[in-house]
This record gives C-alpha cells, structure tokens and sequence, in this order.
C-alpha cells in the first residue's frame, strides 16, 4: 500500500497564526458582548433625574445626577477600563471598577435629603442586573420604612 503525502512549508506556521488570530477575535467579541450598568432602582429616580425644577427644591445635589459626572468622568473612566484591563486582561471586572467609580460620582450628586434614592444606586454585569438590581432595591427600601418609622416616632 502506497502512501501520499506532502509537506508544504510554513503550513504549521500558518495554521498557528491562525489559531491565535481566532483566539483574539474570539476574546474580542466576548469583551463587545460584556457590558456594565450603573443605576438607580427606585422608581421616582427618572423623575429627579430628569427634570430641572422639581416642585420640591432639594438643597443640595443636582439633577442629572448620573449623567453629569458622566460626561465629565469620561476620560477617567476610559483611561480606569484600559488600566485595569491591562493588569488583569477581565473586561468585567475592568468595566465594573470603571462602573463602580461612576457610581460613587452620582451618588454624591443625588439631592441628599433622598436618602433611598442614593441607596438605591447599583453598578452590575449584563449577567448579574437583576439580583443586584434587586439587592438595591431592598436596601433602599428597607432605609425607606426606617426613614417613615422614624418620623412617624418623632412626630408622636
């Protein structure tokens, strides 16, 4: 029985470059796909941040009180996803760090005497929103019944 074989030069090379190249997109489109979410889960929150003048004047804090530090975090926060990524080559917990830092921002512009509102901020993975989401919610929820128990107490 005859065998017929042949060799082409730099083929395993090739093959490799190729393996690797794949590997790269295949790591890049798993980091497209990653995306981080930094919110507010009470539901009067839409309401403060968006409009100007609220019928109640709060003393301190802003209104856009996530999109304000946003815009001017920016570079910040591009420069933290590209730090961290490098060190620890995690899209995630880059985008989470980077999150997280934005959240802090917001939370110190959110109008104070809103206590629950700023509890209830959350920075969360695509993956993991909804029981963060709801761990926030609860923890601003439950500030929320103290808060009324409190005044409820003061009063009588």
């Amino acid at each position: 029985m005859a065998t017929l074989s042949y060799k082409i030069h730099g083929l395993e090379k090739a093959l490799n470059k190729l393996r690797k190249h794949t590997d790269r997109l295949n790591q890049s489109k798993a980091n497209k796909e990653t995306r981080c979410f930094i919110g507010y889960t009470q539901d009067y929150a839409i309401y403060v941040h968006e409009i100007p003048d609220p019928p109640v004047h709060h003393p301190t804090g802003n209104w856009k009180f996530l999109e304000h530090p946003k815009k001017r975090m920016a570079r910040i926060l591009q420069e933290e996803i590209k730090r961290v990524y490098k060190q620890t080559q995690d899209i995630g917990l880059a985008l989470t760090t980077a999150g997280l830092g934005l959240q802090r921002a917001s939370q110190l512009e959110v109008p104070v005497d809103l206590g629950a509102l700023k509890l209830s901020a959350y920075t969360a993975l695509e993956k993991d929103r909804e029981a963060v989401a709801a761990e926030a919610l609860a923890k601003s929820n439950s500030h929320k019944m103290s808060a009324r128990e409190q005044r409820l107490k003061d009063k009588g």
